[in-house]
């Protein structure tokens, strides 16, 4: 069984796991049921690898980081203006409470398995994502709002990264990041943070990002040759 074989097995069952999790049959009819970041998986169970983490705890972790994201960005489709019907109230409502239910089984999964140290390690990129969403709300020009919108999207991985000791990895993991925002447009027009940023500016800033992660590009590191070549898939596409 080859090594690529055994990902994206394990990719695929974390992936029916995370929608068994999230799916709330009442809830959902009224929003929409949270996407997991195959991208995000793919990097944080490559990483837990790479560090020696037992194979159960890989699963655990990961899958507890992508509900943190869940949470994360149902709480971000809370709108800013004030409801004007009883449908649009029961909504705010729902997302409410499915962004706490989705934050709980984080909890949960992780101190089951007597993970508590992660369960620090990511409260703290939670602290670290809703200070960005702050900025983002405050900031007064697109670079500075692409900067923290990068933060919210990238901090739980660079966190566990870090935690991980792959100190080195976290600048190209928010490189890699701000490339997958931009090449996926609703990520810039979803949730209250919408930036409008140009065509062109926008590719010039996914070749720069490219070439930023490059540099770091190291073959025998494998977590840099992965991030370097989910970063050129992604680039591609784009031009």
């Amino acid at each position: 069984m080859t090594a690529t074989y055994d990902h994206v097995h394990i990719l695929h069952k974390l992936t029916t796991e995370f929608y068994q999790q999230v799916r709330l049959p009442y809830v959902q009819r009224f929003i929409p049921e949270p996407i997991m970041n195959p991208m995000q998986a793919k990097l944080l169970l490559i990483m837990l690898e790479d560090a020696e983490i037992s194979s159960p705890s890989q699963h655990s972790i990961t899958l507890a980081a992508l509900l943190v994201q869940a949470a994360m960005d149902t709480h971000d489709r809370i709108g800013t203006l004030e409801v004007s019907s009883e449908i649009e109230r029961k909504q705010r409502q729902l997302t409410v409470l499915a962004g706490d239910y989705y934050s709980s089984l984080y909890y949960s999964i992780l101190a089951g398995r007597g993970e508590e140290t992660y369960i620090k390690v990511m409260s703290n990129a939670v602290e670290t994502i809703n200070d960005a969403k702050m900025r983002i709300l405050q900031a007064s020009d697109i670079e500075t709002s692409l900067f923290h919108l990068v933060t919210v999207k990238s901090a739980l991985t660079t966190h566990i990264a870090e935690y991980l000791g792959f100190h080195d990895a976290a600048d190209s993991l928010r490189q890699l990041f701000l490339i997958q925002i931009l090449t996926e447009t609703d990520e810039l027009s979803a949730n209250k943070f919408p930036i409008n940023i140009h065509l062109i500016q926008s590719k010039r800033k996914i070749k720069e990002s490219l070439e930023h992660i490059q540099r770091n590009e190291n073959s025998s590191n494998r977590i840099q040759r992965i991030i370097f070549e989910e970063a050129v898939k992604r680039a591609s596409a784009s031009f």
